[in-house]
């Protein structure tokens, strides 16, 4: 691990913020196949975006995080996901899984907002056929809305509000299988590849302080597995 003390950034390796990630979930309760995703994704997070290491700390610190998992609601023709406190990172895999079975046009969820991060997960589950995945956050002039389309590329997008329908109350955002309108490259799938590549070589920036509260939350679960 390096510091910078100007800048009150550690530097740490990339399996390093996957592994410390995804003790922190186990010691909080979380089962070992959703820390194995939320470690991944929040390595990935932290690398192009800067986000990984809050959504864990924020998913770790859960009032009995391991029994608190998300819950599904029906309502009428709508499937809406209770997130329970969950954030992004742990959520996020359940409302993507859910809109590629194609079982609902759109899958809602109840929780905090979502931006461009959500993409770490959909990479994660390698979907590379079909069409592209869009996600979308309320704000004052609609939905920040974004996509990754088949060639793993991130998009900011635009969509209609007869594609995802009446907003389900409380609902913050959806995920859905196509209906996105591209507007600008947030991150190309070659920028992308080469971050990731570069942060094996060089490790991963992540704020001092959050990093000593993910490595005291990491060192509660030592157990072999």
């Amino acid at each position: 691990m390096q510091q910078d003390s100007r800048s009150q950034i550690v530097r740490v390796s990339f399996r390093e913020s996957k592994e410390d990630s995804y003790r922190a979930l186990r010691q909080a309760g979380y089962s070992w196949g959703a820390a194995q995703v939320a470690g991944r994704c929040a390595g990935v997070a932290q690398v192009l975006f800067g986000t990984g290491v809050t959504a864990v700390l924020k998913d770790s610190s859960r009032f009995a995080a391991g029994k608190r998992t998300a819950r599904h609601l029906s309502l009428a023709d709508k499937v809406v996901i209770s997130s329970r406190g969950m954030s992004w990172l742990t959520v996020g895999p359940i409302a993507v899984a859910a809109a590629l079975s194609k079982n609902h046009p759109v899958v809602w969820v109840r929780g905090a907002k979502v931006g461009p991060e959500l993409a770490a997960v959909i990479w994660d589950l390698k979907v590379s056929e079909g069409e592209a995945v869009v996600w979308g956050s309320r704000s004052k002039s609609g939905w920040d809305a974004f996509q990754v389309g088949q060639d793993g590329e991130l998009c900011s997008c635009e969509i209609s509000a007869d594609r995802i329908g009446d907003t389900p109350l409380w609902a913050t955002w959806f995920v859905c299988l196509g209906g996105g309108k591209p507007k600008e490259v947030v991150l190309s799938s070659v920028l992308r590849e080469s971050q990731v590549v570069q942060a094996h070589r060089e490790g991963v920036s992540v704020a001092q302080s959050e990093w000593h509260e993910l490595e005291k939350l990491a060192r509660k679960f030592l157990v072999p597995e």
